[in-house]
């Protein structure tokens, strides 16, 4: 097939292959291939090919692409979900989130609410603020997962919604990366490339996320903790390098409902409350595009210029200086190609997990994975990710250097406490404590636990002025239940715990 005298398809490529290039190439987007071979994105007859391949590659812009995907949504969503669409064009980058995921939670209420890790409550988000990238992930990775063959609609909403999704944040890389802070791109994704419902690493084995998982120190005590450790180096530098994988500053709970909000929190403001951090091992991707928010908002002031004196502060900023728009660094954001990519993450750690302590369990799928993964995604697409292979962080840490400190922080980092059950009361109100007394026994004698819980998270949800936070700690347990590198035992022994500590709060 030629155009002007080019030729644009030819015999050595499919027509998949070929479409996928062309949008590449005059576009500068990525479409990620379908898994189950249905390639819905794909013009379905020849003659539409054709006149859309020929379409883009005369216009060579990322508005031709989105012009033939809304024509698409058009042609083949029901009236109500082309509405859902048409609404989104009308809705600035600031509130997307929130408008997607509350249009979700309309479209697939039932669905969502039957999910154990209740990210219905997600769609329920009143905080455009702290609404996520992440938390649009999870709740697309979820419907995904569940849909039936019966939902014949559902595929070809979904992949809309993730390559409009995309669309959007090329849009805003476009028109505004420099100015980082003011740029729409900061609001899509909003520090949090994950939330806890997504994971991409296993837990080890006695059952500690090691991919999101909180601190429960201080910034302030976490870089005290370091200073105090035996290493011959720059405390400030590897403090930087470690924060470089924060995402949250202080407790997760309800913040799609919060009044705070939780983008704009620092560790330098009067009154700081904030005694936790959430360590996110591949949050480095984002947070890296500006060393100064990760000043502003994990470093305490009393070393900040020392940071920014050292030589990973100085070279991060030239490597985030020399980024391009249009540079394939940015495609990772693309939320199809980003799913693909953890998911792909999951997979090689499972096939490696003998390795015993955190640092180097993180090192082997961080700084060995991800080059193979890039390898692998490769196979299917061209990806220029030298930015990425190259990134001041990763060279610092495969640096032999730095390598055997950044070890001994991240197991110091990991070997923190988690929030202790036994040593805490847990105030309910006396009906919620009734109904919990009640089900302890089954979930000590039933066989099926989980099911049992999920009753009991149900029942709980039911009667007015339950404590969230409670009920999310027996979710956070439920949850639990599903990772195979759990002792279920262990964990349901939390959760007797937990029972056995909850105190009525008649006030």
């Amino acid at each position: 097939m030629k155009t002007n005298n080019k030729t644009i398809y030819s015999e050595d490529k499919n027509i998949v292959d070929t479409f996928i290039k062309v949008v590449k190439d005059k576009a500068n987007f990525v479409i990620i291939k379908d898994d189950s071979e249905e390639n819905i994105i794909i013009p379905a007859n020849i003659r539409e090919y054709i006149n859309t391949v020929t379409f883009i590659y005369r216009e060579s812009s990322l508005d031709s692409f989105k012009e033939y995907l809304m024509s698409e949504i058009n042609s083949n969503l029901s009236k109500e979900n082309v509405q859902f669409f048409n609404e989104l064009n009308n809705t600035s980058n600031k509130v997307l989130n929130r408008k997607i995921i509350n249009g979700l939670g309309v479209i697939y209420k039932d669905k969502l609410e039957s999910s154990i890790d209740n990210l219905y409550s997600l769609t329920q988000a009143t905080n455009s603020n702290n609404v996520s990238y992440g938390d649009l992930l999870s709740i697309i990775r979820f419907l995904e997962k569940t849909r039936f063959f019966s939902e014949k609609e559902t595929p070809f909403f979904l992949t809309y919604l993730s390559n409009y999704y995309s669309i959007r944040i090329s849009e805003a890389l476009k028109n505004n990366l420099l100015n980082y802070n003011n740029s729409d791109f900061y609001y899509l994704i909003n520090d949090q490339l994950t939330n806890r419902s997504i994971k991409y690493l296993p837990s080890e084995r006695k059952g500690k996320p090691r991919d999101y998982f909180e601190i429960h120190k201080s910034p302030k005590k976490i870089f005290e903790l370091i200073s105090s450790l035996d290493i011959d180096g720059n405390n400030e530098e590897l403090y930087f390098w470690l924060s470089s994988f924060f995402d949250r500053l202080g407790d997760n709970m309800n913040y799609v409902t919060s009044d705070d909000e939780i983008k704009s929190r620092t560790i330098n403001r009067p009154g700081n409350p904030f005694e936790s951090v959430t360590f996110n091992a591949i949050s480095f991707l984002y947070n890296t595009l500006s060393p100064k928010n990760i000043l502003q908002t994990y470093i305490p002031n009393t070393i900040s210029d020392k940071v920014k004196k050292t030589d990973l502060y100085i070279e991060m900023e030239e490597w985030k200086n020399s980024l391009q728009p249009d540079n394939d660094y940015f495609q990772i954001f693309n939320i199809a190609l980003f799913n693909k990519f953890i998911n792909l993450m999951y997979k090689r750690a499972g096939t490696k997990d003998s390795l015993i302590h955190f640092d180097t369990y993180l090192y082997e799928y961080i700084v060995r994975g991800i080059p193979e993964l890039i390898d692998d995604l490769n196979k299917d697409y061209n990806f220029d990710f030298g930015k990425l292979l190259n990134h001041p962080l990763l060279q610092y840490w495969s640096n032999e250097t730095n390598k055997e400190k950044v070890s001994l922080v991240l197991r110091k980092v990991f070997e923190i406490p988690e929030k202790s059950l036994e040593k805490k009361k847990y105030p309910i109100n006396k009906d919620a404590y009734s109904l919990v007394k009640k089900y302890k026994s089954n979930i000590i004698n039933r066989i099926n636990t989980k099911t049992v819980i999920t009753n009991l998270i149900t029942r709980l949800e039911e009667i007015p002025n339950t404590s969230p936070n409670y009920i999310d700690l027996i979710r956070d347990l439920r949850i639990k239940m599903d990772d195979s590198s759990r002792d279920s035992n262990d964990v349901k022994n939390e959760l007797l715990n937990l029972i056995d500590n909850s105190i009525i709060n008649n006030g």
